[in-house]
C-alpha cells in the first residue's frame, strides 16, 4: 500500500530551505547546520528518493539605514527643515550624510525607495511638483513659501 507523503516532503524541503539560509548567512554556528542540512536531505531521500533541492538564494542585503520606514520618516524629516522643494537625489543625499550606517554609494539605492514612498503619500500630506526632474515638498511648507 503505497502512502502520499507529499506533506512531509514539503515540511521536510521547508526546513531544508532555511536551513540553507542559516549557512548562507555566515552564523557563527555553521558546522552544526551544515550537519543538520545533511540530515534533512536524508531523512527527505527516505520519503521521496528523486528529491532535488532547490538552489541555494542568496542572502537579502541588509537594510540601509535599519529599521522599516526609516528612510521615509528621514525623508519627510528632510522636507520638514528644507526652504525650498527638494528633488529625490537631494533628500536621499541628505538622509545619507545624517546616518552613520549609510556609505556615499547609497545614495542610488535610497533615492529610489523615497521617491516610491513618498510617491504613495502625494495628496496626504505631500506634494510632487511636476517636472524633470520632479521635486517634493510639504503641504503646509508649500503654504508657507507661496505666502512669503
Amino acid at each position: 500500500m503505497a502512502r502520499n507523503y507529499r506533506y512531509v516532503v514539503e515540511a521536510l524541503s521547508a526546513k531544508h530551505a532555511r536551513l540553507q539560509g542559516a549557512v548562507a548567512r555566515d552564523c557563527p554556528d555553521k558546522a552544526t547546520y551544515m550537519a543538520d542540512l545533511q540530515h534533512v536531505e536524508h531523512v527527505i531521500r527516505m520519503y521521496a528518493p528523486d528529491w532535488q533541492p532547490s538552489p541555494p538564494v542568496n542572502p537579502r542585503r541588509p537594510a540601509i539605514l535599519g529599521s522599516y520606514g526609516a528612510m521615509i520618516r528621514g525623508a519627510l524629516d528632510v522636507l520638514r527643515t528644507a526652504d525650498r522643494p527638494l528633488t529625490t537625489f537631494e533628500i536621499a543625499r541628505e538622509i545619507v550624510a545624517r546616518h552613520t550606517k549609510a556609505q556615499p554609494s547609497d545614495v542610488k539605492a535610497v533615492a529610489g525607495s523615497i521617491h516610491m514612498g513618498l510617491r504613495a503619500r502625494v495628496g496626504k500630506g505631500v506634494v510632487m511638483i511636476e517636472g524633470f526632474p520632479a521635486r517634493w515638498a510639504l503641504e503646509r511648507i508649500l503654504a508657507d513659501l507661496r505666502l512669503s
